[in-house]
């Protein structure tokens, strides 16, 4: 008796529901939502990006929707922009709405297909009670990365390759005009040399992490020559500073001249009296390097006290500055010349010839540095 009760009540609730449904008469109601880019739509900048779609909504019963809404489920990445034309106030009964909507990304989203939930929310009557219901549709999306189609026919042809090198062309030629203007050399064709790959290289691939799913296409390609400029101009800057800072000049006096001989991070031998041979000359001098490594002759100073009672104590400084002293008692003795508690004069000028140079340094003149003889003496020496 037990399974024949089953049975019948397996047979007698869908007719149940069914009358109940028959006497409701719940409208039919048929929902599509397609996207009008069948093949994807090219985002530039995927948070953006506006994709066109179409919204077609058919009431098959013989009941009017009223106030239906056009509305996306929760928790979606998209936005819905006005449907146009707008959904009207009624869909009288077995009629059609055929309209367009454009989906917008709340925020940057990954390139790929995108299944979006909307719903079609609508009110109707049995001529008693209102009733609101819903109808849902889902809506495929596929965002392409910029450039797919055309890096199909590419080798390798993947838009996810081409589009992640092509900042690269824009900051490896920036970087190569600018570092060559920052040479002095004079413009020419960027050319593909291999010392300028690497810094381009690793340019593009940071512009592209950093801003390829915020910014444009163009915008990624600007800020990527931008980056790639950017460095050898930094780098320009700094060596300006640099080079007014602690480049020595024929026209310096002696305490300008002690500061950057003693200081420069760029001097290496403060110790070493040279000769050498520029073009038809022999030169003598001591050995020092301007800051973009040009070697250059300076002379040699005497350091004398201004006051007899500081006479054992500035003997003391520059016994204690000269060689490979550390840069805290170089600085000691520089500061003692600058705060007029010592002096700085010639004690031996740069040779030329047999005779001697005018100026506390030769550089201009001195086309070649064929070195010939080196003699240890200090830059500086204290008066006796």
């Amino acid at each position: 008796m037990s399974l024949r009760r089953y049975v019948v009540t397996a047979l007698l609730v869908p007719l149940a529901v069914t009358a109940a449904e028959e006497k409701l008469k719940i409208p039919a109601v048929t929902v599509q939502a397609v996207s009008r880019m069948a093949g994807g739509v090219e985002a530039g900048d995927t948070s953006t990006a506006m994709i066109p779609m179409t919204l077609v909504v058919v009431n098959e019963s013989e009941r009017a929707l009223v106030k239906p809404a056009l509305l996306l489920a929760p928790n979606t990445d998209f936005a819905i922009t006005a449907v146009k034309p707008p959904l009207p106030a009624a869909i009288a009964p077995f009629a059609t709405f055929a309209g367009a909507f454009t989906l917008r990304p709340r925020q940057p989203i990954a390139h790929g297909r995108h299944d979006v939930v909307l719903v079609v929310q609508y009110g109707w009557s049995d001529g008693k009670t209102n009733f609101t219901s819903a109808k849902p549709a889902t809506a495929s999306l596929v965002v392409k990365r910029p450039f797919e189609d055309e890096a199909k026919g590419l080798p390798g042809g993947t838009a996810a390759l081409f589009y992640l090198l092509l900042p690269v062309i824009p900051a490896f030629f920036a970087y190569q005009i600018v570092d060559r203007w920052r040479r002095g050399e004079r413009f020419q064709i960027p050319v593909f040399g291999t010392e300028y790959l690497l810094p381009g290289f690793v340019i593009g691939l940071l512009v592209n992490y950093f801003a390829g799913a915020r910014v444009s296409r163009w915008g990624v390609l600007i800020a990527a020559a931008v980056a790639g400029a950017a460095w050898p101009a930094l780098r320009w800057a700094w060596e300006s500073y640099q080079w007014k800072r602690w480049a020595f000049r024929e026209g310096d006096d002696e305490k300008t001249y002690l500061r950057k001989a003693l200081l420069s991070p760029w001097v290496r031998r403060r110790n070493l009296w040279v000769t050498v041979k520029s073009g038809a000359e022999k030169w003598g001098g001591m050995r020092l390097e301007q800051p973009n490594g040009r070697r250059i002759l300076g002379a040699r100073l005497l350091i004398s006290p201004n006051q007899q009672a500081d006479f054992d104590r500035v003997k003391d400084m520059v016994a204690a500055a000269v060689g490979n002293a550390s840069h805290e008692k170089r600085l000691r003795l520089v500061e003692a010349v600058e705060n007029g508690t010592a002096t700085a004069s010639r004690l031996e000028n740069v040779s030329r010839g047999a005779g001697k140079h005018s100026e506390v340094i030769a550089a201009a003149e001195l086309t070649d540095f064929e070195q010939r003889t080196a003699v240890k003496k200090d830059l500086v020496e204290p008066a006796s």
